[in-house]
């Protein structure tokens, strides 16, 4: 008899684990069938954001200034374009956003070689200065202005450095928290204010005219 009741007894332990071992993996598949759902949730509701953003900049970027639309897919640059500005075809980038990305980019560009007229100059030295103006807006329809300046002697076109910069809503210079500005920088664009205010202005009300 006890040996007929010891028989059963780990029989009834055995089912046991194996009903636990079962209810786990329920429990599991069901946080995993959670997780796939929040995330098919997120994804509809960002790739949705990621449609109005295409619609409320970038489509409406092109049609402004009469650039054909393609399909990109993982290409970065959506044009290699050209800009008349001071009387000079300087670069006109375009980057188009790839897929659920809120990466639409523009840059004018200029050399100090072949865009003399677009370029800057200031009274303190020989050198001329040319630039690579970056704008973007990120997915809550913020607007950011970021110079990249390479001066050279007129001379010889041979770069010597650079200066780094973003620009604020009204056009001013303001420092680039990644380069600090030193006091000769400062003093520099001081004096092209006028020029980076200027370059400011052809992007804003020309350029993205009606768009930001």
């Amino acid at each position: 008899m006890e040996e007929h009741i010891s028989k059963y007894y780990g029989t009834a332990v055995n089912i046991k684990k194996t009903r636990n071992k079962k209810k786990r993996l329920v429990i599991v598949f069901s946080v995993f069938i959670i997780l796939v759902i929040v995330f098919a949730v997120y994804k509809y509701h960002r790739h949705q954001k990621w449609l109005a953003y295409m619609d409320r900049y970038y489509y409406p970027f092109i049609e402004h200034n009469h650039i054909d639309d393609y399909e990109q897919g993982d290409v970065g640059v959506e044009a290699h374009l050209e800009y008349e500005y001071k009387g000079d075809s300087i670069d006109f980038l375009v980057y188009k956003p790839t897929k659920d990305k809120f990466n639409f980019q523009i840059c004018l560009m200029s050399n100090c070689v072949v865009n003399k007229n677009a370029c800057w100059t200031v009274s303190s030295n020989d050198y001329i200065y040319a630039f690579d103006f970056y704008v973007k807006v990120d997915e809550d329809g913020n607007w950011g202005y970021h110079v990249t300046s390479n001066y050279s002697r007129k001379s010889d076109g041979y770069t010597i450095d650079a200066l780094f910069f973003d620009i604020d809503e009204n056009g001013h210079y303001i420092q680039d928290d990644d380069f600090p500005l030193t006091a000769k920088d400062r003093e520099i664009l001081d004096e092209l204010q006028p020029d980076i205010k200027e370059l400011y202005d052809e992007m804003r009300y020309v350029i993205l005219d009606g768009i930001v």
